[in-house]
């Protein structure tokens, strides 16, 4: 990790309970890289989108230079977000599946072939997300009429599907997702950041 980047941990959440393999990773992320990593914030309620602009919001306030968006049901560790940093890409993602025996892919969509590891995509779930303060600042540059208020802050509707009634299905990340293209930046997936995601069961690619 390098010695000026510090990552805001931001969880957004329906209620409170969180697997307990989501709460290692924080703690071992802790352990690895002490106080250049926040511990997790965590913003509870039922619309989603809300909770992650204003975790996106608090990101922007702090001196954090990341933000890792982390899934109350995704299983990771240190090396994982090591591996996200060490990428030094605007926007990138972990991978992980549906929670089926499928073993789908997640939201993503692929546009070019592989870097290595490393894979551009036209979309990206949020599960485990990590993303520069310089990204979010250009996308909420590019949209800076579409702005809301929760519990008297001001957010930008970066993952509202409300303010991107063309995002695909109406979801919060690919919401997120259009907003990016749209300022220019790129999204990419990590193939070889490959993470737990929990249902009935542990479901891993």
């Amino acid at each position: 990790m390098e010695t000026d980047s510090v990552v805001f941990l931001a969880t957004a959440s329906y209620g409170s309970l969180v697997h307990a393999d989501y709460m290692f990773g924080c703690l071992d992320a802790i352990r690895v890289f002490g106080d250049r990593v926040t511990f997790p914030v965590i913003r509870r309620g039922v619309y989603v989108e809300e909770n992650r602009d204003y975790l996106t919001r608090a990101f922007v306030d702090s001196q954090a230079t990341h933000m890792l968006f982390v899934d109350t049901d995704i299983g990771w560790r240190a090396v994982h977000l090591a591996k996200l940093l060490e990428a030094k890409r605007d926007v990138i993602s972990g991978t992980y599946i549906h929670k089926t025996d499928a073993g789908t892919l997640a939201s993503y969509a692929a546009t070019v072939s592989p870097e290595g590891d490393l894979e551009r995509c036209a979309s990206l779930p949020a599960g485990f997300l990590l993303v520069t303060k310089g990204a979010v600042l250009r996308a909420m540059a590019a949209m800076p009429n579409d702005v809301y208020e929760i519990d008297g802050k001001v957010v930008t509707a970066l993952w509202h599907p409300r303010f991107c009634p063309r995002a695909p299905s109406y979801r919060d990340d690919a919401a997120f997702s259009k907003h990016c293209r749209d300022a220019g930046i790129d999204l990419w997936r990590h193939r070889g950041v490959v993470l737990t995601h929990y249902g009935e069961k542990g479901y891993r690619p």
